[in-house]
C-alpha cells in the first residue's frame, strides 16, 4: 500500500513539473515570437507562432498571437496598403476572439484564456477604429478593459494584462480636452498616470508582452515629456533601439527622447541613420522622421534648420513647425518674439474663428504653447542617467526588475 501510495506521489509530482516545464517553454517561445514581431520580420513570427501550435497546441495565448502578426503588419503598412491590411487585422481578430470564447467555455477557471480574450478584444477595437468603425472599436476596447480589470483582481501577477490596461488607461486619459465629457459619457474614460504606471510594469515582469509595452511607453514619454519623466527612459530607449533596429517606432522614439535630455547631436545621428534604413521599405515614415528633427532643432537654438523645413510644414502639421520656431526664439533669447507666437497659438485654440490660422491648434501644441508662455523654453542640458535605478525590458528567465516609480500597483 505504501508503494502505491508512493507511486501515485511521485506520478503527480511529475505531472506538475511537465506542466509547469510546458508553460515556461510556451511562455519562451511565445516572447521569442512577439521578439520577431518587434523586429518586424512577419514571415519568421508566423513560423515561429506555427511551431508554438504544434509543440503546445492547448497553449491559450496561441489565437491572440496569431493576429497579432495580422495587426503589426497592418500598422506598418503603407498608404494604399492599410485599408486591406486593417480589414484582414480586423477578421483575424475575430476569429481569435470566437476561440478564445470557447476556451473560457470549456475551461472557465484558466486565467490564460481570460487573458488572451481580454487582448484579442482591445486590439479589435483598435483594428475597428483604424476602419472608422466607431462605436463598434469602443464595444470591443470596453470588452478588453473590463475582462482584464477583473483578472487583475482575481490574479494580480497576470503581468501582460497590465501591457493592454496601460495603453488603454494612458490613451482613454490623453483625450482632448474637448471630448472627455463625451469620453465620460460613453464609459472610456481612463487614467494617464494609471497608464504610465501600467505601461512600466508590463516593460518590466509581463513574460510576453514586454517589448510592445516598451513601445507604448517610450511614445508616451517621447511626445509628451512634459507629462512624463523621458530621461528615466533613456536606457530603455537605447536598449530596445538596439534590440530591434529594423523597427521604426523605438529609432523615433529614441530620437525624441534623447532631444529632451539634452542630446541633439546624438538625436540628429540617430535621425540620419533613419532616413537612411527605413524609407524604402516604409515610405510614409519620412513624414514621421521630418517632425523629429522638428522637435531636435530647437533645443540647439536652430532657427535657419527650422526655416529649412517650412516647406515641408506649409500643407500639414503646419502649428508644430510654429512653435517649433517660437522655441527656437526662445533659446537665442528673443523671448519677446516668443511669447508674441505662443499667444498667436493660444488664440487660436480659445477663438479659432478669429486667428491668424485656419485650423484651430492639436491640444498637444496649444497645452505646450500655454506652458511656455509661463516658463520660457530652454536649451536642454545633458540629464546624467543612472542606469542601474531605472526601468529595463523583461527579459525571459532572467530576475524581473521591481524598481518602479509607484508602489500604488500592488507589487
Amino acid at each position: 500500500m505504501r508503494s502505491f501510495l508512493t507511486i501515485i506521489s511521485v506520478s503527480i509530482v511529475l505531472l506538475i513539473t511537465f506542466a509547469a516545464e510546458a508553460g515556461t517553454g510556451a511562455t519562451r517561445m511565445a516572447r521569442t515570437g512577439v521578439d520577431t514581431l518587434m523586429r518586424l520580420e512577419f514571415d519568421e513570427a508566423t513560423r515561429v507562432f506555427k511551431r508554438l501550435g504544434s509543440r503546445y497546441p492547448d497553449y491559450p495565448l496561441l489565437g491572440f498571437l496569431h493576429a497579432s502578426v495580422y495587426w503589426v503588419k497592418a500598422e506598418a503598412s503603407q498608404g494604399g496598403e492599410r485599408k486591406p491590411a486593417w480589414k484582414e487585422a480586423s477578421a483575424q481578430l475575430a476569429k481569435a476572439i470566437k476561440i478564445a470564447t470557447q476556451g473560457i467555455e470549456k475551461n472557465p477557471d484558466n486565467y490564460l484564456w481570460k487573458l488572451n480574450l481580454g487582448m484579442t478584444s482591445f486590439f479589435a477595437g483598435r483594428a475597428e477604429l483604424e476602419r472608422k468603425h466607431t462605436f463598434k472599436a469602443i464595444r470591443h476596447a470596453k470588452k478588453g478593459r473590463d475582462i482584464l480589470r477583473d483578472l487583475i483582481k482575481e490574479r494580480p501577477r497576470t503581468e501582460d494584462a497590465y501591457f493592454v490596461l496601460g495603453m488603454y488607461e494612458y490613451l482613454a486619459g490623453s483625450v482632448p480636452k474637448g471630448l472627455r465629457w463625451l469620453a465620460y459619457i460613453l464609459g472610456v474614460s481612463g487614467n494617464r498616470d494609471l497608464g504610465i504606471q501600467y505601461l512600466e510594469r508590463a516593460t518590466a515582469r509581463a513574460e510576453v508582452m514586454a517589448p510592445e509595452a516598451a513601445r507604448m511607453l517610450l511614445a508616451a514619454a517621447a511626445v509628451q515629456p512634459e507629462y512624463n519623466n523621458p530621461c528615466h527612459y533613456l536606457p530603455l530607449a537605447r536598449d530596445v533601439r538596439t534590440k530591434y533596429p529594423q523597427n521604426p517606432h523605438y529609432s523615433a522614439a529614441l530620437q525624441l527622447i534623447l532631444a529632451h535630455c539634452g542630446y541633439p547631436k546624438e538625436s540628429l545621428a540617430e535621425n540620419k541613420r533613419a532616413f537612411r534604413v527605413y524609407p524604402e521599405r516604409f515610405p510614409d515614415i519620412t513624414g514621421v522622421l521630418d517632425l523629429v528633427r522638428l522637435q531636435v532643432y530647437p533645443a540647439m537654438g536652430a532657427l535657419d534648420e527650422i526655416e529649412k523645413l517650412a516647406p515641408v510644414f506649409k500643407n500639414k502639421d503646419y502649428y508644430h513647425w510654429y512653435l517649433a520656431k517660437a522655441q527656437a526664439y526662445d533659446v537665442i533669447g528673443n523671448r519677446k518674439k516668443a511669447v508674441t507666437m505662443y499667444r498667436k497659438i493660444e488664440a487660436a485654440g480659445d477663438d479659432p474663428d478669429n486667428s491668424i490660422f485656419q485650423d484651430p491648434p492639436p491640444d498637444l501644441v496649444y497645452e505646450k504653447a500655454l506652458i511656455y508662455l509661463k516658463q520660457p523654453y530652454g536649451r536642454l542640458e545633458p540629464v546624467e542617467v543612472d542606469n542601474n535605478s531605472t526601468l529595463s525590458l523583461n527579459e525571459p528567465g532572467k530576475t524581473q526588475d521591481k524598481r518602479l516609480t509607484s508602489d500604488a500597483i500592488g507589487w
